[in-house]
């Protein structure tokens, strides 16, 4: 469970299959929630080890993360 600490309310699973993309195939599987108080948006990896996924092809949705 994941809980926006501004609002205190729980945030809402919006989409699974997200990738975050750290470049060259280096991917974490991940789902992104909102909070439906605020609208604030997360990105949660529930698996610690990142994928080698150089097509970009194992997830829905690739989210290019930055430095």
């Amino acid at each position: 469970m994941y809980v926006c600490v501004a609002c205190r309310k729980e945030l809402r699973c919006l989409k699974n299959g997200v990738g975050l993309d750290y470049g060259h195939g280096h991917v974490y599987p991940s789902d992104t929630f909102v909070c439906p108080g605020c609208g604030i948006q997360i990105a949660s990896s529930g698996n610690v080890n990142a994928i080698h996924d150089p097509e970009y092809k194992s997830q829905d949705t690739y989210i290019k993360m930055e430095g």
